[in-house]
């Protein structure tokens, strides 16, 4: 069996995921660790075969907080990453679809789903999400990026579960359309609707 494990963020996430897949080749499984080119030394230099995967994280990072220029500068900032994210979305999810075999597993973020529904619909792989930020839906706390209710608000439990669907939604909506762009031109497939997309999160 091979686990395919998908970091495509920062040290934040590559460094957890290396140490999974570390402890995975000793159980004996056979790892592959797709991650940006940057990382690809320190990745092999831990004995983990490596795939690249065409994604600027830091530049986009820098792009928008870097300078100086307040609000102004930052939508202008916004405004080149989106110029920019969609054809590296593009050329990414084609680098992974590339890399799958039937019969894998794949480890990756919830946030990166978008690029895999096809790979996964195509290549059926068993597909788990590793996610480095807190998502799965719970009452303790609101999801990634959602405002954060005072302990004394009531009904503070359900609006906390209810913020996971409004993010997940959200999400869809701002990266639903580079999927299917994806499932098009490199995988042949139609598109995904948010339908089969909620079914395919909440199956994982």
């Amino acid at each position: 069996m091979r686990i395919v494990i998908i970091a495509t963020g920062l040290w934040g996430d590559v460094r957890p995921n290396v140490v999974l897949g570390r402890a995975l080749q000793k159980a004996g499984y056979e790892v592959l660790v797709v991650a940006t080119a940057p990382h690809r030394r320190w990745i092999e230099s831990r004995g983990l075969p490596y795939a690249g995967v065409s994604l600027d994280m830091q530049g986009m990072l820098d792009l928008v907080l870097g300078g100086e220029g307040g609000l102004v500068r930052s939508f202008q900032a916004l405004n080149e990453v989106r110029k920019n994210v969609i054809p590296t979305f593009l050329q990414a999810g084609k680098e992974v679809a590339a890399v799958m075999r039937e019969g894998d597993v794949l480890l990756a973020d919830e946030l990166v789903s978008f690029l895999l529904n096809g790979v996964v619909e195509k290549y059926k792989p068993r597909l788990m999400h590793v996610n480095m930020q807190p998502q799965a839906i719970t009452g303790q706390f609101a999801a990634t990026g959602q405002p954060i209710l005072p302990n004394w608000m009531p009904m503070r439990s359900a609006y906390n579960r209810m913020s996971y669907g409004i993010f997940r939604r959200t999400t869809w909506l701002m990266q639903g359309s580079v999927g299917n762009q994806i499932r098009a031109r490199h995988l042949g497939m139609p598109k995904q609707t948010w339908a089969k997309q909620k079914i395919l999160l909440d199956s994982t």
